[in-house]
């Protein structure tokens, strides 16, 4: 089991359908998304509460290949290389 994998969205299960429970929704939402390496950056576009059901569109930029593995490995002339 990974205890701290995942999200607590079901903490927020049956609140009241508010705007402060949106952001919450949001919010969680996007800090789960940025747990994944490969995402950048994560952007709520447009959303809604209405009573018990939420709808959310975001954008999710991720770390182009090449980046993302920039960030972790160097490669040097001489064959050695750095883990980052």
């Amino acid at each position: 089991m990974h205890p701290s994998y995942g999200s607590n969205l079901y903490n927020l299960m049956g609140r009241p359908g508010t705007a402060d429970t949106m952001v919450m929704i949001e919010d969680e939402i996007a800090s789960t998304i940025k747990k994944d390496g490969r995402v950048q950056s994560v952007e709520v576009v447009n959303s809604t509460i209405d009573g018990e059901e939420y709808t959310g569109e975001f954008i999710v930029q991720l770390y182009s290949f090449q980046e993302y593995f920039e960030l972790v490995i160097e490669n040097f002339s001489d064959g050695s290389f750095v883990v980052r």
